[in-house]
């Protein structure tokens, strides 16, 4: 079950050109820098919940909140976490949308699910909408790996 191609990211450190140790910092820093390259957050993340589905275990409490549970202030921290990661220059952007509520909000409610919400427009600072969902699902599932590497250093 872990000899597949996800498990590169979280167990590669041979030749990394990312200066680090065998430490949290390392796993993060290499999760951030190689997750767009090469497999999504989500695909490394689902892999995990696999593995502990196969072996009986539940996922662990406290990471990873279902989507509409998610408050919008930690929506929108997963959210700047993801377009840093996808270097979509988020504190450059002007997310106000005239007359209405922040843009990023309204991305926030499509990747929720929400049918009753405003949409939201379909491109934003040169961003499609595509772009920006990603970006947010992205930091969703970073934002779950880097909780289980604080969980396997404690």
């Amino acid at each position: 079950m872990i000899m597949v191609p996800v498990n590169m990211i979280p167990l590669h450190n041979q030749d990394c050109h990312i200066p680090h140790g065998q430490t949290k910092a390392m796993a993060q820093a290499c999760l951030r820098h190689l997750v767009p390259r090469i497999f999504s957050a989500r695909q490394v993340g689902e892999w995990y919940i696999s593995l502990w589905q196969e072996h009986g275990l539940s996922v662990p409490t406290g990471w990873l909140v279902p989507p509409k549970a998610l408050p919008m202030q930690m929506a929108l921290r997963r959210f700047k976490l993801g377009a840093e990661t996808l270097n979509i220059p988020h504190d450059e952007i002007d997310w106000t949308i005239p007359g209405s509520s922040d843009a990023r909000a309204l991305v926030v409610f499509k990747w929720q699910g929400y049918k009753n919400k405003p949409k939201p427009p379909e491109k934003w600072g040169d961003y499609s909408l595509g772009r920006l969902l990603e970006a947010i699902d992205t930091g969703y599932w970073l934002d779950y790996l880097y909780g289980l590497i604080n969980a396997w250093e404690e």
